[in-house]
């Protein structure tokens, strides 16, 4: 499953479900990137544990730059100091590219989706993701995932995003903008129907 998402709005712009070859993925990965702008307005961001080919292919044959810091633009290389707010000495300068599921890091990612959900921040268009969304539970032993005959694909990519939208975007300027609109058109409602009151009255 492959989200993509606008960092400004928070919201899905498009998704694609299937099953493909590595490099069919990274070819498609490749040509969706760069109709969104290239390298230079794209992050592009794949789970290492199950992405290490398709990487590569990103890296390698598509020229896709790596990103280690703030920007986005390239390929997201992970940050543990980002993430997971510590650093681990033996990481440092030897970043990889990718972002690891582990258990550190899913529970963090779960977190940053079920917070964008509940604070009405993230934009959700796909039927398939929310219905995803809706049938994704706790499991024995702590676990998250689908439900017993459903599918997290998209769940898994969505997670993915919302962690890097929750660092690189704050989700806080986000709901501020939002009520700063919503009062904004409150008050313009108001003050049209004051308007229309006293014109009203003076009739």
């Amino acid at each position: 499953c492959l989200h993509l998402f606008s960092a400004n709005s928070w919201s899905q712009v498009g998704v694609l479900r299937g099953r493909w070859e590595s490099f069919e993925f990274s070819q498609l990965i490749d040509a969706i990137g760069n109709l969104y702008g290239g390298a230079d307005k794209v992050l592009i961001s794949v789970l290492r544990n199950k992405g290490e080919s398709v990487l590569s292919h990103l890296l390698h044959n598509h020229d896709w730059q790596k990103r280690i810091g703030r920007d986005w633009g390239g390929v997201y290389y992970y940050d543990e100091q980002e993430i997971l707010n510590r650093v681990d000495i033996t990481a440092v300068g030897g970043r990889k590219p990718g972002m690891p599921e582990n258990v550190a890091t899913k529970p963090v990612m779960v977190t940053a989706l079920a917070d964008a959900i509940k604070e009405d921040v993230l934009i959700l268009r796909d039927e398939k993701t929310v219905q995803e969304c809706l049938t994704y539970v706790k499991l024995p032993g702590g676990r998250t995932g689908g439900m017993s005959g459903t599918h997290d694909d998209c769940v898994t990519a969505l997670y993915l995003i919302a962690i890097l939208l929750t660092v690189r975007y704050d989700r806080r300027s986000r709901r501020q903008e939002k009520r700063e609109e919503e009062a904004e058109e409150y008050e313009e409602e108001d003050n049209y129907a004051s308007r229309g009151w006293k014109k009203g009255r003076r009739g």
